[in-house]
C-alpha cells in the first residue's frame, strides 16, 4: 500500500495447491506473517522493504504458485502477480516417484496398514523385510521410502505394543502419533499433514 514510507505491519501469502489437492488461490488458506515475527527471525534491523516470507509445510518436489500482499497503517496493498517455484526433494520419500504414488493411490493408508499387519512379528520371522517388500510390491514406493514405514511399524511394536493389540483402536493411534509418527516424518521428509499414516 502507498503509505508515505510507513512500516509494513504484516504480510499475507497465498499459495495454490494444485500439486496435491488441486485447489486454487481462492480456496487455499492464507499464511499470515506479522512484522514482529520477521524481526524476531531476522533481527530488529529488518526494514519495511524486507521481501522474504517463510511458507512452511509444503510437499517436496511440488510446483507451487504464490501471491503476496502487505499491510501498513494505510491498509492492505494489492496482491502481487503470481510467481512459480518448485520445492526440492526431501527425506527418503520426498522424491517425484514416491510423491506420485502418494497422489495417485487413494487407499494408500489401508494398503500400508495391510502390509504392516500382515508382516507382524507374530506372523512372520523377519517382519521388517516382509513389510518393506510388501510396500514396494503393492504400492510401488521406493525401497528407502518403504524402509521408513517398516521402521515405523517396528517402533509401534516396541513402544506401543499394549496400546496396539487392536491396531485400529484410538489408543493405538494416540500412542503411534506421540511416539512413532515424529520419527516417521523425519525419515520420510513429508510434512505431518501429508503423511499417510496407516493407523
Amino acid at each position: 500500500p502507498s503509505g508515505g514510507g510507513m512500516d509494513i505491519e504484516e504480510y499475507q501469502v497465498q499459495t495454490d495447491d494444485w500439486y496435491w489437492y488441486r485447489s486454487s488461490f481462492e480456496t487455499r488458506e492464507s499464511v499470515w506473517v506479522k512484522r514482529s515475527e520477521v524481526e524476531e527471525e531476522h533481527g530488529s534491523s529488518a526494514s519495511s522493504s524486507y521481501e522474504s516470507v517463510l511458507v512452511a509445510n509444503l510437499l517436496p518436489t511440488g510446483t507451487y504458485n504464490a501471491k503476496m500482499r502487505a499491510r501498513n497503517a494505510a491498509g492492505w496493498g494489492e496482491w502481487s502477480n503470481p510467481i512459480s517455484f518448485e520445492t526440492p526433494e526431501n527425506g527418503r520419500c520426498g522424491t517425484r516417484q514416491n510423491i506420485h504414488v502418494y497422489q495417485e493411490i487413494p487407499d494408500i493408508k489401508d494398503r500400508l496398514g495391510d502390509c504392516m499387519i500382515g508382516c507382524h512379528p507374530l506372523r512372520v520371522a523377519n517382519s521388517k523385510s516382509c513389510a518393506e517388500a510388501c510396500i514396494m510390491r503393492t504400492l510401488g514406493l521406493s525401497e528407502e521410502c518403504a524402509r521408513c514405514y517398516s521402521e515405523s511399524s517396528y517402533c509401534i511394536i516396541r513402544r506401543c505394543a499394549l496400546q496396539c493389540i487392536n491396531p485400529k483402536a484410538q489408543i493405538c493411534t494416540n500412542c503411534n502419533k506421540a511416539k512413532c509418527v515424529p520419527i516417521l516424518q523425519k525419515c520420510t521428509g513429508i510434512p505431518d499433514w501429508g503423511l499417510k499414516i496407516p493407523y
